[in-house]
C-alpha cells in the first residue's frame, strides 16, 4: 500500500506540468508570439496584434489553470454531474432550469466582430495546448479519469457569466426570502427585515403567501457569517507624494486554490495592458493600460425581480393583463457519472426562466428577471479600457457592458479620478422591485434596460478621493437606483484614513488594504447600552475600552462572540418558527439596536416571557464572556483571535482521501475581519470562524507611472500543487506585502527567468 501510494504521488506530481520554455505552434497566428517569465511565473506576452495575444493568453491559462476553466464552464452550463456524479445533480438541474447554457450561446452570436475574432482567437491557443499535451492533463484529470472537450468562445462568455453569478443573486433571488417573510411575519415585519419601510407590498403576494402550502420540515440553517464584497479607491494627484493619481483594488471573493486570478502583462501594437485575467476568458480584467488604470467593486445593484406567475391549466401559457403569453419550453438531459440521465423540462417566460413551485421552501411558480438576459460585451468594455488615455474616454468604453453592475472607478496619467457604475440598471414600472410582484399585472415590469448614459459620474471631488466598498453611492442617489448596499463601515473607514494625510503613495495604500479597525464593531458596542452589573458588565467594560482593532490577540475574540450571541438570540427563535434559514444580518442587528426595528424582536419565542432589549443583551454579554474566560482565562488582552479566524485555501478536490490534502494550504491564523478594510471573513463553524473569502488579490498603481505597481495573490499563478508557482506569493499575501510590477520592455526583460515562443502552425 505504501509503495502504491508513493507511486501514485509521483504519477501525480509529474502529470501535466506546465511548461514556461521552449517553442509550440499554435494554428491561427498571425505571427510568432514571445512570452518571457518572471520569479513568480508570471507572463509577459509581446504580439504582433491584440487577438494574437489573446491566442498566446488562451495557451497560457490552458498550461496553468486548465482543471480551474473546465470546472468554472461546466459550472456554468450545469454539467459537473458528469464529472462528480449524483452530489452535483441538484446543482446542474438548478442551473439548467434557470437556462444559463443557451444564454451564453446567444450572447456568443451578440458580441462585436472584434470580440469574437479575440474568443476564437483564445480558443485557438487553448486547444493548441491540449493538443500538444495529449493524455499529459494536470492531476486533477487524472484522478477524475476525465478528458475535457475542446474550448469554444461561447465557454469565455460562460466563464464571465459564473462570476456574473457570484456577485448577483440570480440564483438565490432575495425576493424568494421576502416571499417567505410575508408567509411567517406579514408585510410590516417583512418591511423591517428588508430595511425598507415604504416598499412596495401587493395584495396579491399577501395572499399567495398565505396559500402556499410549504413543507413541514426546517430548511437547513444557512452559515452564519457568510458574504462577500470588495473595496475600491483612488486619489488625485492632490493627495498623492508622486504628483500623480493613486488607484487601489481589492475584490473580496472566495479564497481558494489555485486563486480567482491569473495575471499577465500583455504587450501590442493595438492593445497593451496588464493586471488580472479570468483563466477561461481572454483580457485583463481588472488593471491598468499605458495611460489609464480602473478597479472594480461589486455595486450590489438590485439587477434581479421576481414575478409570481399565474399558469393556465396546461402550464403553457402565462397571464399578462387580459391575454396569455406563450411559455417557451424545451427538455434537457442532465448525465450523472455512475448514474442515469435525468431528462428535465425547461421553461422560460417573456421576462426570464420560469421556475416551478418549490413546496420545501414555500414558492409558487415565479420568473426570474436578470439583467444577464440582456445582450453585453463586457469583453468589449474591458479591452477599451486598456485603450483608454483619461478618465474622458471611460464613459464610451464601457457602454457595451450591461452586467453584472460594478463600480468602477478610474484614474488617469493627468492626475485626474472618476467614479461610475459599470452596467446598466432595469427600467422598472410600477413598483421598486424589494418585493416579488404580480406577473400577470399588465402595471407592473420591465421596460428592459436603462441606457448606460443615465449613469451617474463623479469626476475629481474636491475632497481629491473616491471610496467605493459595496455600499452606496458616493453621489445622491438617482431615483431609479436601488440596491442591496453594504455596510457603510468599510467605506468610511478608508474614508478616514485617506483624509487624515495629502502624501499618499502607493506603497502606503497597500497598508491601507491591510488596516483592521472595525468601525461596525465600535458602532455595535456603542448601541448596546450601559450594561455594568456581573459577568456582562466585565463584558461591557472590556468592549467599552477596546478600539475596534480586529487584531490576532486581544477583545476582537470577545466581540466576535458576543456578535454571535447576539444574532442567535434575536433572529434564531423566529427562524426556525417559521422554518425559514436563518436571516440574521450586521444591518438588521444594528438598526434593531438602534430602535428602527420593533422591539418584538428581541423577546425570545421558547419562553412564555416576553424579554426585553435589556435582558436579551445583558445575556448574550454575559455568555460570551463565560465562554471566554472557559476557554482562554480571564485576562481579555490575550485571548488569541486569530486562533478562532483561520484562513484555508481550499481546493475542489480538497476532500478527496489520501490525496486531499496535497491540493490545499492551512489554516492560517489571520487577523481582520467581514467589516474591516482587511475583509476576511466567512461562517461559524462550531466554535471557530473558517475564513471562506477575502481579498482575492491587491492591486495598487500610481495612473501616471506604469513601473510604480504592486500586486499580490492568495496562492500563486500555477494550477499544479507539485509547481513551484503555486503558492509561492502566499507568504507575501498573508503578511500584507505585495511583489512590484514591471512595465515596460527593458524592466520585463531584466526580471525574465525564462522564455517561451509560441509560432503559427507550420512555421513562423
Amino acid at each position: 500500500m505504501i509503495v502504491s501510494l508513493g507511486a501514485l504521488a509521483l504519477a501525480l506530481a509529474a502529470s501535466g506540468r506546465a511548461r514556461r520554455s521552449g517553442e509550440s505552434a499554435v494554428a491561427g497566428l498571425g505571427a510568432p508570439v514571445d512570452v518571457s517569465f518572471d520569479r513568480f511565473g508570471i507572463p509577459s506576452i509581446h504580439a504582433g496584434s491584440a487577438v494574437d495575444a489573446a491566442a498566446a493568453l488562451g495557451w497560457l491559462h490552458a498550461n496553468d489553470r486548465l482543471f480551474q476553466m473546465e470546472l468554472t464552464r461546466r459550472a456554468a452550463s450545469g454539467r459537473l454531474a458528469e464529472i462528480f456524479g449524483a452530489r452535483a445533480l441538484r446543482f446542474d438541474t438548478r442551473v439548467r432550469k434557470l437556462g444559463f447554457g443557451r444564454v451564453t450561446g446567444e450572447l456568443a452570436a451578440q458580441v462585436s466582430p472584434e470580440s469574437r475574432r479575440w474568443l476564437e482567437a483564445y480558443a485557438a491557443g487553448v486547444n493548441a495546448w491540449l493538443a500538444e499535451r495529449g493524455a499529459d492533463l494536470p492531476p486533477e484529470f487524472r484522478l477524475l479519469r476525465h478528458r475535457p472537450e475542446p474550448w469554444r468562445p461561447e465557454d469565455s462568455l460562460a466563464v464571465i457569466y459564473v462570476m456574473a453569478r457570484v456577485l448577483s443573486p440570480v440564483m438565490e433571488p432575495a425576493e424568494d426570502e421576502s416571499f417567505a417573510f410575508l408567509r411567517a411575519f406579514g408585510p410590516e415585519r417583512t418591511r423591517e427585515l428588508i430595511g425598507e419601510l415604504d416598499a412596495v407590498v401587493f395584495d396579491e403576494a399577501v395572499e399567495l403567501s398565505r396559500a402556499t402550502p410549504v413543507s413541514p420540515e426546517p430548511l437547513g440553517k444557512r452559515a452564519e457569517g457568510a458574504g462577500l464584497g470588495s473595496n475600491n479607491w483612488a486619489v488625485s494627484a492632490a493627495k498623492s507624494a508622486t504628483g500623480g493619481a493613486l488607484l487601489a483594488n481589492d475584490p473580496h471573493l472566495d479564497l481558494e486554490l489555485p486563486s480567482v486570478w491569473f495575471e499577465a502583462r500583455i504587450v501590442a501594437p493595438d492593445y497593451e495592458a496588464v493586471g488580472m485575467t479570468l483563466p477561461g476568458s481572454p483580457a485583463v480584467i481588472l488593471g491598468r493600460g499605458p495611460r489609464l488604470a480602473w478597479a472594480c467593486t461589486n455595486l450590489y445593484l438590485d439587477d434581479v425581480d421576481v414575478f409570481l406567475e399565474r399558469l393556465d391549466a396546461g402550464g403553457r401559457n402565462v397571464l399578462r393583463g387580459e391575454r396569455w403569453v406563450a411559455v417557451e419550453s424545451w427538455r434537457e438531459t442532465v448525465r450523472v457519472r455512475n448514474g442515469e440521465a435525468i431528462e428535465i423540462e425547461v421553461k422560460r417566460t417573456d421576462r426570464g426562466p420560469l421556475l416551478a413551485a418549490d413546496p420545501e421552501r414555500g414558492l409558487p411558480e415565479r420568473s426570474i428577471a436578470w439583467t444577464g438576459w440582456s445582450p453585453s460585451d463586457s469583453l468589449a468594455a474591458f479591452v477599451a479600457l486598456a485603450r483608454a488615455g483619461s478618465i474622458d474616454e471611460v464613459r464610451a468604453a464601457i457602454a457595451p457592458y450591461a452586467f453584472p453592475a460594478q463600480n468602477l472607478v478610474a484614474a488617469d496619467a493627468s492626475g485626474s479620478i472618476l467614479w461610475t457604475p459599470l452596467g446598466r440598471a432595469p427600467d422598472r414600472f410600477g413598483w421598486d422591485g424589494w418585493l416579488p410582484a404580480p406577473g400577470w399585472r399588465a402595471d407592473v415590469g420591465w421596460r428592459g434596460l436603462l441606457p448606460a448614459a443615465a449613469n451617474p459620474e463623479l469626476r475629481d471631488p474636491a475632497a481629491a478621493q473616491i471610496v467605493t466598498a459595496n455600499s452606496f453611492l458616493p453621489v445622491e442617489k438617482p431615483a431609479w437606483f436601488e440596491g442591496d448596499f453594504d455596510t457603510p463601515f468599510r467605506m468610511d473607514r478608508i474614508r478616514e484614513r485617506l483624509a487624515a494625510r495629502s502624501d499618499w503613495t502607493p506603497r502606503e495604500f497597500l497598508g491601507l488594504q491591510r488596516d483592521v479597525v472595525s468601525l461596525w464593531a465600535r458602532r455595535l458596542v456603542a448601541a448596546l447600552g450601559d450594561v455594568s452589573e456581573g459577568d456582562a458588565g466585565r463584558a461591557a467594560a472590556a468592549l467599552g475600552a477596546w478600539d475596534g482593532a480586529m487584531s490576532e490577540r486581544g477583545p476582537a475574540a470577545l466581540f466576535a462572540l458576543v456578535e454571535r450571541t447576539l444574532q442567535r438570540a434575536i433572529f434564531e427563535d423566529e427562524a426556525e418558527r417559521a422554518r425559514l434559514a436563518r436571516f440574521g444580518t450586521r444591518w438588521r442587528l444594528l438598526r434593531l439596536l438602534e430602535g428602527q426595528m420593533s422591539e418584538a424582536w428581541f423577546d425570545d419565542l421558547a419562553t412564555p416571557e416576553r424579554e426585553s432589549r435589556e435582558q436579551i443583551v445583558a445575556r448574550a454579554l454575559e455568555q460570551a464572556w463565560r465562554e471566554g474566560v472557559a476557554r482562554w482565562g480571564e485576562e481579555v488582552a490575550r485571548w488569541p483571535y486569530a486562533r478562532i479566524h483561520t484562513l484555508t485555501l481550499e481546493h475542489a478536490l480538497g476532500g478527496l482521501p489520501l490525496v486531499g490534502g496535497w491540493f490545499e494550504r492551512g489554516p492560517f491564523p489571520v487577523h481582520g475581519s467581514a467589516t474591516t478594510v482587511d475583509a476576511l471573513g466567512g461562517p461559524w463553524r462550531g466554535d471557530a470562524v473558517s475564513v471562506a473569502y477575502g481579498p482575492s488579490m491587491r492591486f495598487v498603481t500610481d495612473a501616471a507611472d506604469p513601473a510604480a505597481t504592486f500586486a499580490i495573490v492568495p496562492g500563486g499563478q500555477a494550477g499544479h500543487p507539485a509547481d513551484p508557482y503555486y503558492d509561492d506569493q502566499l507568504g507575501l499575501y498573508l503578511t500584507g506585502d505585495a511583489r512590484p510590477v514591471p512595465w515596460g520592455e527593458a524592466a520585463q526583460e531584466r526580471g525574465a527567468v525564462s522564455r517561451l515562443r509560441l509560432v503559427p502552425r507550420g512555421g513562423g
